[in-house]
């Protein structure tokens, strides 16, 4: 029981497995696409060999920080196309790069209704098996390609579209520097793999103008909301600054003044009270008025007989110690004084005796 349910397990791993397999197409030098294997999943392109360019590059001297910026550097050095694709692979010392008309491809994959973008474009020459040491001559999709192989890196490659003569086939062994010259054999056919015999670097830069364009406006518009954001943040990190600094300054005049205002304050109330007390009692005393009214009696000859103040009004009565009262002359004293106004006699029995009315003149007049 254990045992069928293990298998049957592994057989729907392996049916899994197949169902994402992704499917495979060629691409041929006219364009063309023939399908080369069916699958889910993302397409493969398989470039045919004749379509591609391909150069192996040393790159002993170059930095491993740098090696990568150099290779695109080189490739688009090289490259005579417009725009170009390319895959590279990562050998020892050594970078593989296939290279190709990606506008041209791109034409192709749009003619068949492919989005450029939702497929992976990889030349064929990464499908058959490696080779280890020498020259080999292979029968492609297209035409043949002649290799050369050291210490399992592929040093050289050449395309033909038939297969070549023997003085190509010296020629090219010649440009690459072989010796002795070999001679040419039979080109030999082989399958496609299922995957490169390398691990290979797919180019993500053969974007299409319009999604440069949208994703360089994407990253201008990034740019300035950064630039914009920061300055806001640089200014309103200022402002609280300022902010600080006044507070601070403030609150040092604050108590730098505390005393001055709170004598101030002491001041006013004291100012209140002192009011208050005025409002209290009249603006002239009464002892005040008694001592005028007495300077303007005659000497020994009068006496006070009658007071009687009501606020601001005043009615008095003097008595002769001796003779008569003069009047005039007690009206005259008493209005020299400034303490009173509307000064009146007032009728009485006893001629001998002199009443007056008379309104006490307010002081701050």
């Amino acid at each position: 029981m254990t045992a069928t349910f293990t298998l049957g397990r592994r057989i729907n791993n392996i049916v899994s497995r197949l169902g994402r397999i992704p499917s495979r197409q060629w691409m041929l030098n006219d364009g063309s696409l023939q399908l080369q294997r069916a699958g889910k999943g993302k397409t493969i392109i398989i470039l045919a060999r004749s379509l591609c360019q391909f150069m192996c590059i040393n790159l002993t001297k170059i930095p491993s920080s740098s090696r990568r910026g150099m290779m695109d550097l080189q490739v688009r050095k090289e490259s005579p196309f417009e725009r170009t694709g390319h895959v590279m692979v990562w050998q020892a010392q050594h970078t593989l790069v296939w290279s190709w008309d990606l506008q041209r491809v791109e034409d192709a994959l749009r003619a068949a209704d492919i989005d450029p973008h939702k497929v992976v474009c990889i030349p064929e020459s990464l499908f058959y098996p490696a080779d280890e040491q020498g020259l080999r001559l292979l029968a492609c999709q297209e035409g043949f390609e002649g290799q050369f192989w050291s210490d399992s890196v592929l040093m050289h490659s050449r395309w033909w579209s038939n297969p070549p003569s023997p003085h190509e086939w010296a020629l090219f062994q010649r440009d690459i520097g072989v010796t002795p010259l070999q001679t040419l054999s039979t080109a030999t056919t082989m399958h496609l793999s299922d995957q490169t015999w390398a691990k290979v670097t797919i180019n993500r830069d053969h974007l299409d103008s319009s999604m440069q364009i949208e994703r360089m406006a994407y990253a201008s518009a990034l740019l300035v909301l950064a630039a914009l954001t920061l300055d806001f943040t640089a200014a309103w990190l200022h402002a609280i600054h300022e902010t600080n600094q006044q507070s601070r300054i403030l609150n040092t005049l604050r108590r730098q003044i505390s005393p001055l205002i709170e004598a101030r304050e002491h001041a006013l109330s004291d100012q209140d009270r002192i009011e208050s007390l005025e409002r209290l009692y009249p603006s002239t005393l009464p002892l005040e008025l008694m001592a005028a009214v007495a300077q303007s009696m005659p000497v020994h000859r009068a006496y006070l007989q009658e007071w009687d103040m009501q606020g601001q009004k005043l009615r008095l009565t003097l008595a002769p110690m001796e003779g008569d009262l003069s009047a005039t002359a007690i009206l005259r004293s008493l209005n020299s004084t400034g303490l009173f106004s509307n000064i009146e006699g007032v009728s009485s029995p006893n001629e001998a005796i002199l009443t007056l009315k008379l309104d006490v003149t307010p002081s701050h007049e």
